[in-house]
């Protein structure tokens, strides 16, 4: 298929359905044309700086500015228009790479990620992408990168953040030596009766609460009823969040009864903010396009967009955002500035749905139907 050239002001539909629409364009024109307050959550990975793709000698795609300083404002043009149509309980994850010239780091992602905060974005989440296969360095001097960042943003304090959809199960408890039942941590209830024993910080009538409510924790542990627990103990650790007790609510509990129980959630952990997820790069060996790993997709989606919600990709590239969404019971648009690309993106589309698409069914006015 030859290279498909297109105009900066060209904004037209490649496929629609009711619920996904792919559209032709540059993100900045098309996001334009798009309603306030219409999109739950937009999860993106634009064209990386100075590595522009080839979609037509007319289009000056985002990735092909000369400065670093002209490629983060382009992408603050994005975040612009991105504020206007999400809506105000939405989020914004987007991801970065850096790049290192004349051996310096550029700090592209903080560059932008401030960028952003100045439209109004709230950073939310700041995510590790550690990918264990990686690009063997060949520098001398410097160490090989095996990263990237994903911003999460949000409009509000009061985002939509479903944490119960993305907890990492808890291993249930294992029986240990003499009978002990340890959590999933390895947590016995041993060692904090020593040290509740061995405290000169507690009173005795703090030790026998302390005792008493570590014996409750322990046989919960046991009947199945708790999945496990940490014990704070006044004097022998720094209590969570700090020790002033008009910040850290634990820190008030250790002040006035000497400990403080912290049990796990029964579905599970909350992720941390480092991710080990492998780039794919041989599930499509067809085609050329970069692909975006699915599992970088679907916690974002899970977590900050409802069921039945949109989903939009300014630069969905190969469409691994769309697929996921519709995956995962969402709705989902996606944006690009290659047609090459979007058929592509339909092809997969038409894989997961099994959806005939209907082609050029956007007017300027329309929208994916909520």
């Amino acid at each position: 298929m030859g290279l498909t050239v297109i105009t900066s002001d060209v904004v037209s539909s490649v496929f629609a359905s009711r619920e996904c629409g792919l559209l032709l364009g540059d993100a900045r024109e098309v996001l334009r044309t798009m309603a306030d307050d219409s999109v739950d959550c937009t999860v993106t990975s634009p064209p990386y700086y100075s590595q522009r793709r080839h979609v037509g000698d007319s289009v000056h795609e985002i990735g092909s500015e000369k400065t670093v300083e002209e490629y983060v404002e382009a992408l603050a043009s994005v975040g612009r228009e991105l504020y206007r149509v999400t809506r105000p309980t939405g989020s914004f994850w987007l991801n970065l790479d850096d790049k290192c010239e004349r051996k310096e780091w550029l700090g592209i992602p903080w560059r932008v990620a401030f960028a952003m905060r100045e439209i109004g974005w709230k950073i939310r989440s700041e995510v590790i992408w550690h990918k264990p296969k990686h690009v063997p360095n060949a520098a001398k001097d410097r160490l090989t990168p095996a990263h990237e960042l994903l911003f999460h943003f949000v409009k509000s304090k009061d985002a939509y953040y479903d944490m119960d959809a993305i907890r990492k199960p808890t291993s249930s408890p294992n029986l240990g030596k003499n009978g002990v039942v340890k959590t999933p941590r390895g947590v016995s209830g041993v060692r904090y009766r020593r040290q509740i024993l061995a405290s000169v910080a507690l009173t005795e009538e703090e030790k026998r609460a302390a005792l008493d409510a570590l014996d409750s924790a322990v046989q919960k542990v046991k009947s199945g009823l708790l999945l496990g627990f940490r014990m704070l103990i006044r004097g022998t650790k720094r209590p969570t969040h700090g020790n002033a007790s008009a910040l850290s609510g634990r820190a008030k509990e250790l002040e006035t009864r000497g400990f403080a129980i912290l049990t796990h959630h029964s579905r599970g952990s909350v992720p941390t903010d480092v991710w080990t997820i492998q780039i794919e790069d041989s599930i499509f060996p067809e085609n050329h396009y970069a692909v975006f790993p699915e599992a970088l997709v679907e916690l974002p989606i899970r977590a900050t967009c409802p069921r039945g919600g949109t989903v939009l990709d300014p630069f969905v590239g190969s469409g691994t955002t769309a697929v996921v969404a519709l995956r995962l019971g969402r709705k989902a648009i996606g944006i690009d500035a290659s047609a090459d690309c979007l058929e592509f993106t339909k092809k997969r589309i038409l894989e997961v749905s099994g959806q005939p698409a209907t082609l050029n069914m956007f007017s300027e006015s329309s929208s994916v139907e909520r």
